[in-house]
């Protein structure tokens, strides 16, 4: 997870997507929230605390390159989807498909957030990042209670 700009680079194994930083917000958002249906399911009750640590301070600093090497893919909000199933939050990201235990949900929402809001204000965006993300958000599935 990483911040080029206005842009998240999210990579996993050997896949790699990019967003815009309200992409990444929204994604963070319905994470964040088909984590705790997840949680629920799991019976782990209802009250919510992210745990563990977003950054690993012992990490060799990154090599900088004169050049900024190439983004990989630019994805638009509608080739995303989030969805929990079960215990587990189903995140679809271009044609792959990754599953999250809502724990590790949460982190990973978490660090989107932070890079997205990172991203948000090399933009110069001044907008609290909540407000960035429409209430009508196309990544939260419409639940019926």
């Amino acid at each position: 997870m990483s911040c080029v700009g206005e842009q998240v680079v999210f990579r996993n194994g050997n896949c790699g997507w990019s967003f815009e930083f309200h992409v990444a917000l929204e994604l963070a958002l319905a994470m964040k929230v088909e984590a705790r249906f997840a949680r629920i399911a799991a019976g782990a009750g209802t009250s919510w605390n992210v745990f563990g640590v977003l950054t690993d301070l012992n990490a060799p600093a990154p090599k900088r390159r004169r050049f900024v090497a190439e983004l990989p893919e630019r994805l638009k909000a509608r080739q995303i989807s989030v969805n929990q199933v079960g215990q587990l939050v189903e995140v679809r990201i271009g044609s792959a498909v990754m599953g999250f235990p809502f724990r590790e949900a949460a982190k990973v929402a978490q660090w989107i957030r932070v890079r997205g809001k990172e991203a948000r204000n090399n933009a110069r965006e001044k907008a609290h990042w909540s407000k960035l993300v429409p209430a009508n958000s196309i990544l939260l599935p419409e639940r019926r209670v």
